[in-house]
């Protein structure tokens, strides 16, 4: 049974949503405030969190910042409830990592829309990530996507979810540990060690290894310049990019074109 949380300081439209989403079929967990909802999360571990934006002791934003900095709470979908439609708002809740917004008053069916689409949209990162884990482990090609190997790892730890995300959606910016910390509401010092305990390397590593393999796909399939290719994948200095290129493959991007184009033509007939 889907299990979902309702932080809302207001007892009549707390109670309301908690009568709501038991007769639709949810099991349903109250809290009164910020500091509740937090200690409910971490013992119930809900499917998806409801909160309110202004409360005390704890207002949403806290929630949230203090969700997304816990191994176990991490990833858990939170929907933000809010009686003010201002953009400051919206842009404040959004770079913190909310999922979605529901603007008070707010109608039954908008609220069972907001919820489905969350649960359909991990359901189909589970439903990637079961057939790509797949596709790697039974890849017999001696050189699997470096970036690849990443998502294999959420078998383990589903918190990395979010961190995969980001970094695959905006590898061709210039990123770094903090911009990714930011987007997820972490502090650098706990993503560091949240990536680093999971995986053995640092966030920058993995940025590093997404823009190699996007590089080396471009290389083979694309007739762009060495220049192009390393801006399009995020470097804003040749020079990095080549260093970079030549710790992962051993070779500068424009002798490794050289030697494996070949050969993937070859293979793509």
């Amino acid at each position: 049974m889907t299990k979902v949380l309702v932080i809302e300081n207001e007892e009549q439209t707390r109670e309301m949503l908690l009568d709501f989403l038991e007769l639709e079929g949810f099991k349903a967990i109250g809290a009164e405030n910020g500091l509740v909802g937090v200690e409910k999360a971490h013992t119930h571990l809900p499917d998806i969190t409801i909160c309110d934006i202004a409360m005390p002791k704890l207002d949403g934003y806290g929630v949230l910042r203090t969700l997304r900095q816990n191994l176990d709470t991490a990833i858990i979908p939170l929907i933000f409830l809010t009686g003010r439609n201002t953009k400051q708002e919206l842009r404040q809740g959004m770079e913190l990592g909310a999922s979605d917004y529901l603007l008070k008053p707010f109608t039954p069916e908008e609220l069972l829309k907001a919820i489905a689409a969350q649960l359909k949209r991990n359901n189909i990162f589970q439903q990637w990530f079961a057939v790509k884990s797949e596709d790697i482990a039974q890849s017999s090609e001696p050189e699997i996507d470096e970036f690849a190997k990443f998502a294999t790892l959420f078998a383990s730890c589903s918190q990395l979810k979010a961190v995969y995300e980001f970094i695959s959606s905006h590898y061709q910016e210039s990123i770094s540990l903090r911009d990714v910390a930011k987007h997820l509401g972490f502090s650098p010092g706990y993503l560091t060690k949240l990536v680093k305990d999971h995986t053995g390397e640092p966030i920058n590593q993995w940025i590093i290894k997404r823009r190699v393999t996007a590089a080396r796909s471009l290389l083979l399939e694309t007739e762009q310049s060495v220049e192009q290719i390393a801006e399009a994948v995020g470097y804003q200095s040749i020079n990095h990019f080549f260093r970079q290129f030549r710790q992962y493959y051993g070779a500068s991007p424009k002798a490794w074109r050289k030697a494996n184009r070949q050969t993937y033509f070859s293979l793509n007939k």
